[in-house]
């Protein structure tokens, strides 16, 4: 039997919907200081505005017409189902700080999340757009497209192996207390921004394991450390877009900044590599080239030591490594423009076999002291 009420819902106490063999239909807002839960496992059920302690809905399909209030978590389809955004809605469990734990959604609308300090988990998106903001986790399970922008700032972010990001503009996630994870990829039209940033003496880590691309814009990825630990990061796939800027920062203390280029091929577009200590921190700022990598323009790299230990290519532009204490090459550098290395204190570059085909000059500056072997002879080494 189907369930319709037609007016405004106030619960009493802990209410229970159950439809077994039809739908559930409320058309009109519910509110109430107790929990509320809706089940209609061959049905629909359909909600207006919910302001309630706690949400829990299980069923075939659900609609969403209103926004969502639920002070101590929502529970939203996550055991299967599809959940249906009607029009433009917010899910605030920021009351309590509870937990979002969100099932397949679909709609041409957009959908904002607001969640205090509570985890949000995400599954199979289909919508407009996504704004999440929680001082908790995120987590991508599924793969989540928009026609719009993906925007997440929150504690830590994740996205799973199983799932993917696949915005219609731009993307950013912004780690604001921690760890930045991708095991799956992501795509955007438009600028991709990943960002984490930490200040607990902890070490920080922006690990990309999956595809990163914008096809239309720049991508720009981060760690900066306020506190004592070390700022990493970790790219292990390609990385795609007009530009693409690799970045370490870590501002006080004495650990690490560290860019690591570590698969075994990595595709990138044309990039700048950066560690820095860019307040008063004191550790080492470290870019290293653990991969075979090819850049599609330029590939520019600026630390205090830089360290190539595979082949590194550019397409059309010039490979610039610049390094105020001690550039190290132990591999094939292949430039599609001109070469320059720049080791302040010492310049060691040991099995470069070959500079390209298409080379116009190969420039040596700032070296004190340095060990060139096998660069091809047809070069001039200046300034050592």
């Amino acid at each position: 039997l189907d369930i319709d009420m037609a007016g405004a819902v106030k619960t009493e106490t802990d209410t229970i919907w159950t439809s077994n063999d039809g739908d559930i239909t409320i058309a009109d807002n519910v509110t109430g200081d107790f929990d509320l839960t809706t089940a209609s496992p061959n049905g629909t059920t359909s909600l207006n505005a919910v302001d309630v302690d706690q949400l829990t809905m299980t069923g075939d399909a659900a609609e969403l017409h209103g926004n969502i209030t639920s002070d101590d978590a929502a529970d939203i389809l996550s055991a299967g189902g599809l959940a249906t955004i009607v029009n433009d809605i917010t899910i605030d469990t920021t009351g309590n700080n509870g937990a979002l734990n969100l099932g397949d959604i679909d709609g041409a609308n957009d959908l904002i999340v607001t969640a205090g300090t509570g985890a949000v988990d995400l599954r199979d998106g289909d919508i407009a757009s996504l704004i999440v903001t929680s001082g908790g986790a995120t987590t991508f399970q599924g793969n989540f497209a928009t026609l719009d922008q993906v925007d997440v700032d929150s504690g830590t972010i994740t996205l799973n192996a199983a799932g993917t990001i696949n915005a219609g503009d731009t993307v950013n996630l912004d780690a604001t207390a921690g760890n930045l994870t991708t095991e799956g990829a992501i795509t955007g039209v438009n600028d991709v921004t990943i960002t984490a940033t930490r200040g607990d003496d902890t070490d920080l880590e922006v690990e990309i394991n999956a595809a990163v691309e914008s096809s239309a814009g720049n991508v720009a990825i981060s760690a900066t450390e306020t506190a004592d630990g070390a700022a990493l990061v970790d790219v292990n796939a390609d990385v795609s877009g007009a530009t693409v800027a690799l970045r370490a920062d870590n501002e006080s203390g004495v650990e690490d900044a560290t860019v690591t280029i570590a698969n075994s091929n990595n595709r990138l577009g044309s990039t700048t590599v950066t560690a820095e200590q860019s307040g008063t921190g004191s550790g080492d700022t470290i870019a290293t080239v653990d991969g075979a990598t090819v850049a599609d323009e330029a590939f520019t790299a600026n630390a205090a030591e830089i360290n190539v230990e595979n082949t590194l290519t550019t397409g059309h532009g010039d490979i610039d490594l610049n390094a105020t204490d001690v550039l190290e090459i132990n591999a094939v550098l292949l430039a599609g423009e001109d070469l320059h290395l720049d080791g302040d204190n010492a310049l060691r570059a040991n099995l470069v076999q070959h500079v390209g085909q298409h080379v116009s000059d190969l420039f040596v500056v700032g070296c004190n002291r340095g060990h060139l072997g096998h660069l091809l002879p047809a070069f001039d080494a200046v300034g050592i």
